[in-house]
């Protein structure tokens, strides 16, 4: 899927971008869509799961500023300090950021599907903790109450919540046994056709953004979404350890001049795409949200105006800005 040619912004090396107004305007962009999504009956369709929806959607928004403001604090430490290690902390953020876009494009396309997906990956985890802590814990007479009672009703709960059944016993059983068992063969009782391993995954596990894509519609917003993927798969290398998330950490060791100045440089560049990965990647999701809405309650006009700061001064803002949100917002 070949992208088309982005047009240069004029004097882009002079040009200084106003942190004191982008980033503010990003944080009003995030309340009043949170603000819209307060409002019942207010997307364009009729969704079941509408109020775990809203409920889903506003908790990224909020995982949005909270990692937006981390990503600030790192930064802000290598600008002070000059130390330029954290640019690559601040990186594997910036891959977090990315990849809320799909959980909420997902979320968006079937609500009921995919906030229950995200249910039972939470519960799994629960449930995994539960065992972890049976097997460490178990004979501890401190944890009895705690292992035999309260944890025991609180995944229950969990499994049945009021809206009915979230987890199958069959499901149960069979993330118990392949906790128990992470190489071994299907049991007897096992009739599926994959592995437990295969089977336990697609029960629990949200998509990656790549495999999320089979599940999106619609030709333009599948072509942003892909061209996302572009950017999710370079940041990738920092949560996965890779030798660019090591780069810069081992450059700032050496204290010669040539290297001193190749390791700030190689920094400035990877922070400045770190920033803006974070700042579109709001605009994105805020952009999925709000097309979804009958009254943005003024989230599109924040919206137009972060994608004219973006589109103005960003290079990646500006290719992303023609491949979609240009249509929708012009």
């Amino acid at each position: 899927m070949p992208y088309d040619p982005v047009e240069d912004i004029p004097n882009i090396e002079k040009l200084r971008v106003d942190f004191g107004r982008i980033n503010p305007l990003m944080h009003e962009l995030i309340i009043t869509t949170r603000i819209a999504l307060q409002h019942r009956y207010n997307f364009n369709r009729r969704f079941a799961y509408e109020a775990e929806l809203r409920t889903f959607l506003t908790g990224h928004l909020f995982l949005y500023a909270s990692t937006h403001n981390s990503i600030h604090t790192l930064i802000r430490l290598l600008l002070r300090r000059k130390y330029y290690p954290p640019v690559a902390d601040a990186a594997s953020l910036a891959r977090e950021q990315i990849e809320k876009i799909y959980a909420i494009a997902l979320a968006l396309s079937n609500p009921r599907r995919w906030v229950r997906q995200g249910l039972r990956g939470a519960w799994r985890n629960d449930y995994q903790m539960y065992l972890l802590a049976v097997e460490e814990h178990g004979q501890n007479p401190r944890y009895e109450d705690f292992l035999t009672k309260h944890y025991v009703e609180y995944l229950a709960k969990g499994q049945r919540p009021l809206d009915g059944l979230l987890i199958s016993d069959f499901a149960k059983r069979a993330l118990t046994y392949y906790w128990e068992n992470p190489v071994g063969k299907n049991p007897a009782w096992f009739k599926k056709r994959k592995s437990v391993r295969n089977w336990v995954g697609e029960y629990f596990e949200f998509p990656t953004p790549g495999k999320s894509m089979k599940y999106i519609k619609g030709k333009s917003r599948r072509r942003f979404l892909f061209r996302w993927v572009k950017e999710y798969s370079y940041f990738s290398q920092f949560t996965h350890i890779a030798l660019e998330k090591q780069l810069i950490p081992y450059m700032s060791q050496h204290k010669g001049a040539e290297a001193v100045w190749k390791t700030e440089v190689s920094s400035r560049n990877l922070l400045e795409k770190v920033i803006f990965v974070s700042f579109t990647s709001v605009a994105s999701a805020c952009l999925l949200i709000t097309n979804e809405l009958r009254d943005s309650y003024g989230a599109r006009a924040n919206l137009q105006e972060l994608w004219s700061q973006l589109e103005q001064t960003s290079l990646l803002g500006r290719a992303f800005w023609n491949i979609y949100p240009k249509k929708l917002l012009r």
